[in-house]
Formats: structure tokens, C-alpha cells, sequence
């Protein structure tokens, strides 16, 4: 069964909380990372692109949508968190720190 999602009910399914033109960093950053551990090694234009269409379909402004998304990977980029590597020549995202896999 179909359900309607408003932009709000979507946005608080999402767990994304924002100022109303931008959503805030701590919670795209949870996503970014959420998109990697589901995707496995995928190209930094995949999770922008998903990212900046889940942020329009919750109302967020286009550019400060397209802005924080920028700013959340280059942090995460900057701080060590993640990194972007070429593996069998295609650009990729990586986490650089180990994870607990629960058996």
C-alpha cells in the first residue's frame, strides 16, 4: 500500500531537522555515512545527487540543500572520517575507520 508523505512527515522519517532553508549538518552527515554502509563504495555524485533530491522532496531551499550537502562531505572528508579513493579506476567513498560488524 501507497502512503502520501508530506514534506514534513518525510523529513522527520528521514530523521532530517533543519533551520527551514537548510537542513543541519549533524544529521546529513548520519545519511552520508547511512548511504555508504548500504552502498558499499559509491561515487561521491551518487550520495550528492541522492541527498540533494530526498532534501528537495522535504522542502529544503535547492541551493542550501546543494550547499550543505558539499559542506557535509568535505567535512567529513576533511576530518578523516571518510575518503575518496579510486578503486579499480572508478572514484569511491570509503569509510577510513574501521566498523563493529555484529555477528
Amino acid at each position: 500500500m501507497l502512503e502520501v508523505l508530506t514534506a514534513e512527515t518525510f523529513a522527520a522519517r528521514m530523521a532530517i531537522s533543519g533551520d527551514g532553508k537548510r537542513p543541519y549538518l549533524a544529521p546529513l552527515a548520519h545519511l552520508v555515512r547511512r548511504c555508504i554502509t548500504s552502498w558499499g563504495r559509491p561515487a561521491r555524485q551518487r550520495v550528492s545527487g541522492y541527498l540533494h533530491r530526498q532534501l528537495l522532496a522535504m522542502g529544503y531551499d535547492e541551493e542550501g540543500a546543494h550547499m550543505q550537502v558539499r559542506i557535509t562531505i568535505d567535512g567529513l572528508l576533511d576530518i578523516g572520517d571518510i575518503a575518496a579513493v579510486r578503486i579499480d579506476g572508478k572514484a569511491s567513498l570509503v569509510f577510513t575507520r574501521p566498523l563493529l560488524v555484529v555477528l
